[in-house]
């Protein structure tokens, strides 16, 4: 194969053949950067246009691929520094929940009725009384309209006998575990753990019975259960029917609340909860701990209203960041001493 190629120099027309093999030999002659002057210009204008005599592309002055060394600036030594240690902090966490309690004298045929209350007023937790729901008939409570449609469902039932039990429905983002649940002389009882947004609260729910035991027995076994339940949990809520006329006055009644006060537990409803005008139901709480901002009555759904509170809980929060501090081991003495006399003070 040969290329013919056409040049003028000095008004002579000459006329040059390159065979493959010299073509190669130039391109190796100019790849080397060696010999550029022994061809006419025009000839290696020509060579490099048809990307015969293009120099090879090189690696010189590039990283290639290797890792790019750091200049150490100027600055502090790092090496005088210890380890970053934790460090505690206490950060404050404040929340809001509505919670709702109600005596429903068989919530059976009124579940749609109270989990449209729930949903429309935006309850995160409700504690129910004298639910009639039972452990042979689980689908009473399984098919609930108050174990769907965002809330789940939580029973104690009545053990061998009809009526009574208590029942704890809430919102799917609270994370609940039932902790205890079962029945004294003197009433029905069922404990709860809630857990929403890392603040716990253990939420009691109370039914008893008008003719379980009198007053005074009631009274009794009461408060041994609640400094029992104070001992073992924290941040109690306490709810339900107490099936007790505690809006009148008796030497009964006035024990009941300052033994409250003397546990440190407050009282709330300040209203008749039953179409009689009796204050039957009752929210107890840690006064230090869960604040209840409101508690108002809402509309009767059975013989009993329902009790509408909003609870405050605040929390003190431990996180825990990382701190560096000087390595005073590493220090020398001798330096520093050197260093602290060369130091000029004006008297």
């Amino acid at each position: 194969m040969y290329i013919k190629f056409y040049l003028y120099r000095k008004s002579v027309t000459r006329k040059y053949t390159y065979s493959s093999d010299q073509l190669l030999a130039i391109r190796k002659l100019v790849s080397h950067n060696k010999g550029l002057n022994q061809l006419p210009s025009n000839v290696y204008k020509t060579l490099t246009s048809l990307s015969i005599a293009c120099p090879r592309k090189r690696q010189r002055g590039k990283r290639g691929g290797r890792i790019k060394v750091l200049i150490k600036p100027n600055g502090p030594n790092f090496q005088n520094l210890t380890n970053p240690k934790k460090c505690n902090t206490v950060i404050h966490v404040q929340e809001q929940l509505n919670c709702v309690t109600l005596n429903c004298r068989s919530v059976v045929n009124k579940d749609v009725v109270v989990g449209q209350y729930l949903r429309e007023e935006k309850i995160s937790f409700a504690v129910l009384t004298e639910t009639w729901y039972y452990d042979d008939k689980q689908h009473q409570y399984e098919t609930s309209d108050l174990n769907h449609f965002g809330y789940k469902l939580s029973v104690v039932n009545r053990k061998n006998r009809i009526g009574g039990g208590i029942a704890l429905t809430y919102t799917n983002k609270i994370n609940v575990t039932k902790l205890s649940g079962s029945s004294t002389v003197s009433f029905e009882y069922g404990i709860w753990k809630l857990v929403f947004k890392n603040i716990c609260i253990h939420d009691i729910g109370i039914y008893r019975p008008p003719s379980a035991s009198t007053h005074r027995q009631f009274v009794n076994y009461f408060f041994q259960f609640i400094q029992t339940a104070m001992s073992q949990y924290s941040n109690l809520f306490v709810t339900g029917d107490f099936n007790w006329h505690l809006n009148e006055s008796s030497l009964i009644i006035d024990d009941f609340n300052s033994s409250l006060n003397a546990m440190g537990l407050e009282q709330h409803v300040d209203f008749s909860t039953h179409v009689s005008g009796h204050n039957l139901d009752l929210m107890i709480s840690e006064s230090l701990i869960v604040h209840v901002t409101s508690c108002k009555p809402g509309p009767f759904i059975s013989d009993h209203c329902v009790i509408k509170t909003v609870l405050d809980i605040k929390k003190d929060n431990i996180i825990s960041k990382s701190v560096a501090s000087r390595n005073y081991k590493r220090i020398d003495n001798i330096e520093f001493s050197t260093a602290l006399n060369s130091i000029e003070v004006e008297d």
